[in-house]
């Protein structure tokens, strides 16, 4: 990624957490500890001892998966060239972002509590501790952390997008600037651009870029794709910030 890049992001890490899922999180790890007190002192001690390797590896996986699906999601893919700005890339229909976080959530709380069950029942099983044991638990915690560090991402983070020398670049899409039909500003959500492409199964991708880009963006990809907007009326001139999620900075 080239000194190109607008630094739009955290000074420190680049990652800039939705403060209401934040605060869900945090909230909902300090309920699962405060149930998983009094469960954990009713088992016994041969029990305990699994629950804590299994809670504690789930969470370090589930610490180093985030980490590195993050890592994914922040390195543009070489061949798309220098990275010039990183936006927020949205969803067609906002309502699916809550759907896809309440359904990501209720799955992790599932899975974690059949998890803990299991890992109790096999304890239970053997309770002298044998290597059968030990392996149901490890597969067990690492099997969890991998499904808590990778399903949490979407729920904590924006998604992001890289305008690109050769076009955007996400984790989940590449739009090359030569494939695009047209782009235009949306009229009614200030700061989402809308990029068609040619041919294109998933339909368009839409961009929240901050208010401070809006001009050298635009400049940027009449640059690269030689389109106008065919009606001037269209390019909405917004002075205030969007909304919360839609145009603000990654």
């Amino acid at each position: 990624m080239s000194n190109l890049l607008r630094d739009n992001s955290d000074d420190a890490t680049g990652v800039r957490f939705r403060l209401p899922a934040l605060l869900a999180a945090m909230s909902l790890l300090a309920l699962l500890a405060a149930l998983a007190g009094p469960y954990f002192r009713r088992q016994s001690l041969e029990v305990q001892q699994s629950l804590a390797a299994y809670w504690t590896l789930t969470l370090v996986i589930g610490a180093s998966s985030f980490v590195r699906r993050w890592r994914a999601m922040m390195t543009p893919n070489p061949l798309m060239g220098c990275a010039h700005w990183r936006v927020t890339l949205l969803r067609r229909r906002p309502w699916r972002d809550v759907a896809v976080r309440v359904g990501a959530l209720a799955l992790i709380l599932l899975w974690l509590s059949s998890g803990t069950r299991h890992v109790t029942m096999l304890s239970d099983r053997f309770a002298s501790g044998t290597t059968l044991q030990w392996l149901g638990v490890a597969a067990r915690g690492i099997v969890m952390g991998v499904i808590l560090g990778y399903g949490l991402l979407p729920l904590l983070l924006k998604r992001s997008a890289f305008l690109c020398e050769r076009g955007v670049w996400s984790l989940r899409r590449e739009v090359v600037w030569s494939k695009l039909s047209a782009w235009r500003w949306e009229t009614d959500r200030p700061g989402v651009l809308r990029l068609t492409e040619r041919l294109a199964p998933r339909g368009d991708l839409l961009l929240a870029v901050p208010a401070e880009l809006r001009d050298a963006v635009e400049a940027f990809i009449r640059e690269k794709t030689e389109l106008t907007i065919p009606d001037p009326k269209a390019r909405v001139a917004v002075v205030q910030e969007a909304d919360d999620g839609e145009g603000e900075a990654v």
